[in-house]
């Protein structure tokens, strides 16, 4: 991004000395149009290569149970989904237990679910347990 900026300033910068000076001198015009074009590719990778990352991760155990990429426009086409998946997740933390223990002890009979499903990796399943048996452990107190 900052090579684009550079990019576009510079032939800028070109065409207003070449406007300022006598316009039968144009021997920087090749330069100002070799760097614009230089700018029109830089700033095409840039959008090119620019991503977006939706991840969705646990409650207590911050453990990340989905994650996904795409490229521009891809959350454009997902905002439906996305809709309805916030729907749910409210309609989810609405009907949480009344108490923090009996909560956490659901979320850690989810994680482990997940992980016998294999969602969860045997090293962010630990990670989470522990997060959550502090967190327990921090209640009680």
């Amino acid at each position: 991004m900052a090579a684009s900026l550079v990019l576009f300033v510079v032939p800028a910068l070109i065409v207003t000395a070449i406007h300022a000076s006598a316009w039968w001198r144009h021997e920087w015009l090749p330069v100002s149009l070799t760097a614009a074009a230089a700018w029109a590719g830089a700033t095409f990778v840039c959008v090119y290569r620019t991503t977006e990352t939706l991840s969705l991760v646990s409650t207590c155990g911050a453990a990340r149970l989905l994650e996904f990429t795409g490229g521009p426009g891809t959350f454009r086409a997902l905002r439906p989904f996305v809709a309805k998946l916030t729907a749910h997740i409210r309609l989810a933390s609405a009907a949480r237990r009344r108490t923090k223990a009996e909560h956490l002890r659901d979320e850690m009979r989810e994680h482990q679910r997940l992980r016998e499903l294999g969602v969860l990796s045997v090293s962010d399943y630990e990670a989470s347990k522990s997060r959550i048996l502090g967190q327990h452990a921090r209640g009680r107190r």
